[in-house]
């Protein structure tokens, strides 16, 4: 008998036997191919790779009927589709789709395939920086496009691959936007502790939360007794690709990286509020902790909200990650150990976090060199 939505059998001689779809027959019913094994297992495995082989094959008739248009805008096509699509997060898909829609299909779409040259790509990158778009994106929107390249070349679509431009324009890395001490406390005396659009911008400012993790949130990760709170999801507004309209919708989806799934431990105060909070609203363990119950807030909604508060105090230009920057700047002028920050931002480096945080205000500065007295008398 076979294995609940498996064609697995056992046979009547002991052995184990397989089948899978391989097509239809002259008369129209389903075409099956055979495999054997000693165990269950042993024809589980063998079932997955013919299976797999059999996807890999179709792909590749699918790859050579899309060639046959022979243009770089029908491979893009069926490269976002059917090789990146079912790979990658809808999120991280959108942004894909969106570079090679803006900035690929303009300047290459109606070029054959096969005539993608070394100086085609340095044309390419140079239309993206006259955009004033930044060299370091301007090379990986080149490299997306190389590696759809490369995919049609391990389907022997193309013989060769043409080489990354060289950087040629160099701008230099704006530092992080960060509050003042007085500009954090002018924020933080406008905040209701009650209301949970205020409660989510106090939590970025002491813990470096991305404005989706706050709005990803659940009670399920709060720990109060270990003191913190654990990210594993983020809310993300996508968009939603379609012949006729672009529509977004708000997903949950797994954080952008292993190094941004995290605990972060909290200060007490922070602790306190917010145990206070789901204690007077009577909270969940699913529901989101600044949504409605199982309804998460978007993102976008608690960026305007920090907007309208910053503005009615005087402060222009303040971003939900100018909350982040302005926890790890308070972290750092603490003495905090850059390995430690790195942890509770989820950063992948220590260097990243050092090129970005490893810097002083002027008043940490000041109160720095106040501290020093002469060593002779």
């Amino acid at each position: 008998m076979a294995r609940r939505g498996e064609n697995i059998y056992k046979r009547k001689d002991g052995r184990w036997e397989g089948r899978y779809v391989i097509g239809k027959k002259p008369d129209g019913r389903t075409a099956f191919s055979y495999i054997y094994g000693k165990t269950y297992t042993e024809v589980k495995k063998k079932l997955e790779v013919c299976k797999a082989d059999r996807t890999l094959a179709k792909t590749m008739d699918r790859a050579q009927e899309v060639f046959r248009d022979g243009t770089v805008g029908a491979w893009m096509e069926f490269w976002l589709d059917g090789v990146i699509k079912p790979e990658v997060k809808h999120s991280t898909y959108a942004v894909y789709r969106g570079q090679v829609e803006r900035h690929i299909l303009p300047a290459a779409g109606k070029l054959n395939l096969s005539d993608i040259s070394n100086k085609t790509m340095e044309i390419l990158y140079n239309e993206i920086l006259d955009k004033n778009i930044s060299t370091s994106t301007a090379q990986n929107i080149c490299k997306r496009f190389i590696a759809a390249l490369c995919s049609a070349r391990d389907r022997n679509l193309i013989s060769s691959l043409p080489t990354l431009p060289y950087k040629k324009k160099k701008y230099n890395r704006k530092k992080p936007r960060f509050m003042t001490l007085e500009e954090q406390k002018r924020i933080e005396k406008k905040l209701d502790e009650r209301n949970p659009k205020d409660l989510a911008v106090l939590l970025a400012l002491y813990s470096g939360s991305r404005v989706g993790e706050c709005c990803g949130y659940t009670w399920q990760d709060f720990d109060p007794l270990a003191g913190g709170i654990h990210v594993s999801h983020s809310i993300q507004r996508v968009t939603l690709f379609h012949p006729q309209t672009q529509k977004t919708k708000l997903v949950l989806t797994e954080t952008k990286s292993d190094s941004s799934r995290r605990f972060i431990p909290l200060p007490r105060f922070m602790v306190q509020i917010l145990v206070q909070f789901q204690k007077e609203n009577k909270a969940t363990g699913s529901d989101y902790i600044f949504g409605t119950g199982r309804k998460a807030m978007d993102p976008r909604v608690l960026q305007y909200y920090l907007t309208r508060v910053s503005e009615s105090i005087g402060l222009r230009g303040i971003h939900f990650h100018t909350l982040r920057h302005t926890f790890a700047t308070r972290f750092m002028e603490r003495n905090g150990d850059v390995q430690a920050l790195k942890e509770i931002l989820g950063h992948s480096s220590a260097k990243i976090t050092l090129e970005w945080y490893g810097h002083s205000t002027k008043q940490h500065i000041q109160k720095s060199m106040l501290k020093l007295n002469r060593l002779t008398a």
